[in-house]
């Protein structure tokens, strides 16, 4: 291959630490660090949950510029565009383009996503309603712009805010001049619903309060009705998700010098379609893998910490197959990927069919897994983490929740369909966990809630789950997990994210890797194993090997180059001199490469 630093994972080039080398430096890492050693997640979920929803620790983040730590920049991939009006730039030609909670609304509507689509017309009571809608802000997916940018439904909302404004007094006399012109517009709003709803309408009434006030009524029942078709429809849900979610991200990303997070518009199957164009012996060379590579501003000054991804992935032959691409460009380019996992994965319809459900591990192990556990058994998949559930990616519409001034709106819920919630994917709440844990600590060792002084990433929504014993119960996730299962999952390769009922948090309390570790360890190389299949110890030991290739790179001279543009300077093989090795230790020992580096100052500390 062109590039060392784009060895496979089962490199053993003697030019490359690689990432095996990187895996045998865990045990010692645990031992090196400043911080104190992670402790695992100890008795219950729920308890782990509820023991700590006070506050993140104050940890003084001041430092001088000197000490200041390489930044983290975390990427997130997600289809934004919806369907676009305009044909989209080649992959290769779209940047990861920053954003943050000042701009955020800039980058939407950069983007200007789109949904375009038929919803059944509850305004006639048959048919289907064409809905075309682009979107220029946050607030544009909620039911009064919705109302405003659907043109039979802003033809109902002028009327019903003429109505509104004309309505007279209940008691008193009433002037012939306000008398006429109310008459005019109740006139105007029957021509209205004439034409666009269903069904005769009543002519005018002498009681004028009570004709205005019947039409309002009216008006607003048919715009609750059609608004929620819009609302719940497919095509908007899953674009309004992927922009809730990614601004939850923002949101919960502290405004910090040293974080930055870069967005790139790209949906799953672009991505797919991106990487197996690159399959094989050119994967390397790829538009991702080599912005990933590259990282940001010269001398790979700004390396990407982590990518993250708002897709969802099952056994099916193609996602294993675009799995199987993803880790290997994530292991080359020290960038480990965090995404969702479907339902389907597990044989289900939803994350809901989970509750009451035991040996949940059976349900990865059938003969439809095969490729799905193969890949689990390669060293890049501990590269990849996968998410679940889904939680709510905003409070529901109505009088007990958001509630909507241009009309009086109550979204259509059920504990028993958790359908018509909006979601978003669980691998932001991973994503907001890594970035405060590099807030407080530069470093993301702390990346789980528990660890991180506070049990649980706070979540304004609230959804209203049916336990499944005639009960419902709130609850910021799409199923409730148990403790059980939430130890089955993480065994099976996922990383659950708990809700904690009657509060709006949820946590993630074990951060797996995909990798499943070797179950023919034992002793120390068990222990390892299973360390390597961590990733809070994964994303330290990518930023020591991105130190390491800054380093090399900052001196070479002249850099070489590959095709792809990206460095090709072999990463020295750093051994330590024999005068700094501990008593007792020879220089051809096995002492992990980066460790000892580290201890011997060949590395500094990011």
């Amino acid at each position: 291959m062109a590039n060392r630093i784009h060895q496979s994972v089962d490199s053993t080039d003697p030019g490359s630490p690689g990432p095996r080398a990187i895996q045998d430096g865990y045990a010692g890492l645990l031992r090196s660090a400043r911080q104190p050693p992670i402790q695992p997640a100890h008795a219950t979920s729920a308890a782990a949950l509820a023991s700590a929803l006070a506050h993140v620790p104050a940890v003084s983040n001041d430092r001088s510029p000197g000490d200041a730590p390489a930044p983290f920049v975390m990427g997130v991939l997600a289809d934004l565009s919806g369907q676009p009006g305009d044909p989209l730039p080649p992959v290769a030609d779209r940047p990861f383009l920053p954003i943050g909670i000042h701009d955020f609304d800039d980058r939407l509507r950069q983007v200007r996503p789109r949904v375009a689509m038929s919803v059944p017309n509850a305004l006639t009571g048959h048919g289907r309603l064409s809905v075309d809608l682009t979107f220029q802000c946050l607030e544009d997916f909620g039911p009064d712009a919705i109302a405003r940018n659907v043109p039979p439904l802003a033809k109902l909302l002028h009327a019903r805010r003429a109505l509104s404004a004309v309505m007279p007094p209940t008691r008193g006399p009433v002037d012939d001049g306000v008398a006429a012109r109310t008459r005019n517009v109740v006139v105007q709003a029957l021509d209205t619903l004439s034409a666009h709803a269903l069904g005769p309408v009543a002519g005018v009434s002498e009681d004028m309060h009570r004709t205005a006030q019947a039409l309002i009524a009216r008006i607003d029942s048919l715009l609750n009705r059609q608004v929620n078709a819009i609302l719940h429809a497919a095509a908007f849900q899953q674009l309004e998700g992927s922009w809730r979610g990614l601004h939850w991200l923002v949101t919960h990303t502290a405004d910090d010098r040293g974080l930055a997070l870069r967005v790139m518009n790209l949906s799953k199957a672009e991505f797919h379609r991106s990487l197996h164009r690159y399959a094989e012996s050119s994967w390397d060379r790829s538009p991702v893998f080599c912005k990933l590579a590259l990282g940001e501003g010269p001398s790979l000054g700004r390396p990407f910490g982590a990518l993250v991804a708002d897709y969802y992935f099952d056994h099916s032959d193609p996602d294993v197959a675009l799995l199987t691409q993803i880790a290997r460009m994530s292991a080359a380019s020290y960038t480990p990927f965090i995404t969702g996992v479907d339902s389907a994965v597990m044989l289900m319809g939803s994350w809901r069919e989970l509750q009451g459900r035991r040996d949940l591990s059976k349900s990865l192990e059938t003969g439809q897994h095969a490729a799905w556990q193969a890949l689990r058994d390669l060293d890049a998949s501990r590269y990849i983490g996968l998410a679940m559930p889904r939680f709510a990616a905003r409070p529901p519409y109505g009088a007990q929740g958001q509630q909507v001034e241009a009309f009086p709106f109550e979204e259509e819920l059920s504990a028993s369909d958790l359908s018509h919630y909006t979601w978003a994917n669980a691998a932001y709440a991973m994503a907001a966990n890594m970035n405060r844990a590099f807030h407080y600590y530069d470093w993301c060792l702390r990346a789980r809630d528990a660890e991180l002084g506070m049990a649980a990433t706070p979540m304004a929504p609230t959804a209203i789950v049916d336990t499944g014993d005639g009960q419902a119960a709130a609850y910021p996730t799409e199923a409730i997990i148990g403790d059980h299962q939430e130890a089955e999952l993480t065994r099976g390769g996922l990383m659950p994210l708990v809700g904690h009922a009657r509060h709006d948090v949820a946590g993630i309390i074990a951060a797996p890797s995909f990798n499943r570790p070797a179950v023919r360890a034992s002793g120390d190389a068990a222990a390892q194993a299973h360390l390597s299949s961590r990733l809070p110890y994964l994303y330290a030991c990518c930023r020591i090997a991105f130190q390491m290739k800054r380093d090399a790179t900052s001196r070479a001279s002249p850099p070489s180059a590959s095709a792809t543009g990206v460095s090709a300077t072999p990463l020295p093989v750093a051994a330590a001199p024999a005068n700094a090795l501990p008593p007792g230790q020879r220089a051809d020992d096995t002492t992990p490469l980066l460790l000892r580096a580290m201890q011997h100052g060949a590395i500094a500390w990011p």
